[in-house]
């Protein structure tokens, strides 16, 4: 199903984030007392038969213990990433209605259309132009508004478990299960001493979460698995570049649109109450894509000189 503006408005950042405190709280609740369990020592004199099937009912306790916090940790999460995005679709939903007032233009919430608010004071081809600029800016914020409300039920459906827990890390070692599961290090030497022991798949786990991981305080530069500071780098390298040159083809298109505009030259009169231009609103929806463009770009000379000595 669609959603409306009228549900994008209905929205709650402030429940959803309730959820990831919530979840958040009892993962590492669970996390600690699997942590808790795995150091007492009341099974350490015992011996025999007896002795080894309790520590392997342990094993499996600890193991169903850290399962489970780490699934309360995931839907916390899931939760907390659709609760910024709530925040961003709303507030993108809010700069639209403002730029559509200024343009004596509104937004229908139930059947998401740009229509002309009650002083519209245009014509028909005036009316036409306004809703062409405004109608696609809306169609994308629905757009990722219908993405958010499918991270939202996806968060749901993990919580109510009709869905399963997207896999994370899961280490046998009750330290390494527990350090995973918390911020890493700060301290270079501990940080050092978790990164040696972490497993390949770990470690990509924790890129995948921080692209920036290769310059932690602490990372390798090339341990023997040559997942360190060298790799990591380099992968989070080509990804800024494959990004700074897509911005930079985009700003090179829109410069090819209007190079008179790119040069400062024959730049529309602003626009004045009761005196809206369609060519200054051109000028005005192209600028803001051009400045955007250049600034994911602004880096790529930086980016291929280091790309070049690497």
């Amino acid at each position: 199903m669609t959603l409306t503006v009228a549900d994008i408005d209905r929205w709650s950042s402030d429940a959803v984030r309730a959820v990831f405190h919530a979840a958040t709280a009892r993962g590492q609740a669970t996390l600690e007392v699997s942590r808790q369990l795995s150091s007492l020592a009341v099974f350490d004199t015992w011996e025999g038969q007896t002795a080894e099937a309790r520590k392997h009912q342990n094993a499996l306790i600890r193991q169903d213990l850290d399962a489970h916090g780490n699934e309360a940790l995931a839907v916390g999460r899931a939760a907390g990433n659709a609760a910024d995005d709530i925040d961003h679709v709303q507030a993108e939903l809010r700069q639209l209605r403002a730029d559509a007032a200024a343009m004596q233009m509104c937004i229908d919430p139930l059947t998401n259309k740009v229509v002309a608010a009650a002083g519209f004071r245009g014509d028909e081809k005036q009316l036409a132009a306004r809703q062409a600029e405004l109608q696609p800016r809306l169609n994308a914020i629905l757009a990722e508004a219908n993405a958010v409300d499918g991270e939202l039920a996806a968060a749901i459906n993990m919580a109510d478990g009709d869905t399963p827990i997207p896999p994370g890390p899961h280490d046998n070692r009750p330290e390494i299960q527990d350090a995973l599961s918390k911020p890493l290090p700060e301290d270079p030497k501990q940080f050092n001493d978790l990164w040696n022991r972490l497993t390949p798949e770990e470690k990509d786990w924790l890129y995948s979460r921080d692209h920036n991981i290769g310059n932690h305080p602490g990372m390798p530069c090339d341990p023997p698995d040559h997942l360190g500071y060298d790799h990591y780098n380099r992968l989070n390298l080509d990804d800024q570049l494959a990004r700074a040159r897509a911005a930079a083809a985009q700003a090179d298109a829109l410069r090819s649109q209007h190079p008179d505009w790119a040069a400062g030259k024959n730049i529309p009169q602003a626009n004045e109450p009761g005196a809206i231009f369609d060519d200054r609103l051109a000028y005005e929806a192209w600028q803001r894509q051009y400045d955007a463009a250049r600034n994911a770009a602004k880096y790529l000379p930086d980016l291929q000189a280091v790309d070049k000595t690497l």
